[in-house]
């Protein structure tokens, strides 16, 4: 809602950011729905934590992932 006020005084942002800024609507659209249904269907003393640290734990691995893959990309490219 904060975002809403400023809306009018920021800049529109470039082509290259919508789609971006789509998949993340997305993402965190999906993220709060299967959040919600979690927390109607489990205790929460079981769903908060591990919907808490599943995020953080996620990006972690998804990030050394791609590091590993530029990695070798990279290394690729200089031995040749």
């Amino acid at each position: 809602m904060i975002g809403l006020f400023f809306a009018p005084f920021v800049a529109v942002p470039k082509a290259e950011a919508w789609p971006w800024l789509l998949s993340s609507v997305v993402i965190h659209a999906f993220y709060y729905y299967f959040l919600l249904q979690a927390y109607a269907h489990g205790d929460l003393s079981f769903v908060y934590p591990i919907a808490r640290g599943l995020g953080p734990l996620l990006v972690a691995i998804f990030s050394v992932l791609v590091l590993l893959l530029c990695w070798v990309c990279y290394s690729g490219e200089r031995d040749s």
